[in-house]
């Protein structure tokens, strides 16, 4: 189910050129409970957004951050719309894996060392992608994420 934060981090992403699948969600193998990334989005780097022929220049907030869009961009997106949550557990490695998995941007091969790479980092280039944990939020500051504020 989304929220309003979501909707709106979803409208966003998409109004700068991202392809989004929305709550995916992440299905553990041993059982257990399962969880879910708000959004995982893929941007080609010669996509852009036309509404009536006129064309959008991506928003400068998350273009700087992510190298003006020079390359293919895969982002994994955790919304936060509360004043508190979890900033350790946004991004854990098993969403990391299995989101990156997921979108296939990068080989098995490599797939985990970018994600042990992406760690404690907010970007990182890999096979041709620029790769990203973003965080959008009431109070994005994080210096491992790519940080963009409701």
């Amino acid at each position: 189910m989304t929220n309003f934060g979501e909707r709106i981090a979803y409208w966003y992403l998409r109004l700068n050129g991202f392809l989004l699948v929305e709550d995916f969600v992440l299905h553990r193998a041993e059982g257990g409970h399962t969880s879910d990334t708000d959004l995982l989005g893929v941007r080609l780097m010669h996509t852009h957004e036309a509404i009536n022929r006129e064309r959008l220049d991506p928003d400068v907030a998350i273009s700087r951050q992510l190298d003006g869009f020079a390359r293919n961009c895969a982002v994994i997106v955790q919304v936060k719309t509360g004043d508190r949550f979890d900033a350790a557990g946004a991004f854990t490695l098993d969403r990391l894996r299995y989101g990156l998995a997921f979108l296939g941007c990068v080989s098995e091969e490599v797939c985990d060392r970018v994600v042990v790479e992406l760690e404690g980092r907010a970007t990182i280039e890999a096979e041709g992608w620029t790769i990203a944990k973003l965080l959008i939020s009431n109070e994005a500051n994080r210096p491992d994420a790519v940080c963009v504020s409701l």
